[in-house]
């Protein structure tokens, strides 16, 4: 993902939206943290819907909750 957060934009990649991904897929955000709903990522990679995920940032940062962190295919 690389494109600004926008109100139009914010949270666009949410529970449906990785459903719909090919099971195992990866994903890359080098753009804003709010364009991931990270609930629905955390889901996914537990399930294996999403195989992996790179994020250049998160919000807050350093996160809060670091439970993400401990999520297999998080890098």
């Amino acid at each position: 993902m690389a494109l600004p957060l926008t109100t139009d934009t914010g949270g666009m990649l949410g529970a449906n939206e990785l459903a719909r991904l090919p099971r195992g897929a990866f994903i890359v955000n080098v753009a804003r943290a709010g364009l991931i709903d990270i609930s629905a990522l955390r889901e996914a990679l537990r399930s294996g819907q999403v195989g992996g995920a790179a994020l250049d940032v998160l919000d807050p940062v350093p996160p809060s909750d670091d439970s993400l962190w401990r999520e297999a295919g998080l890098i």
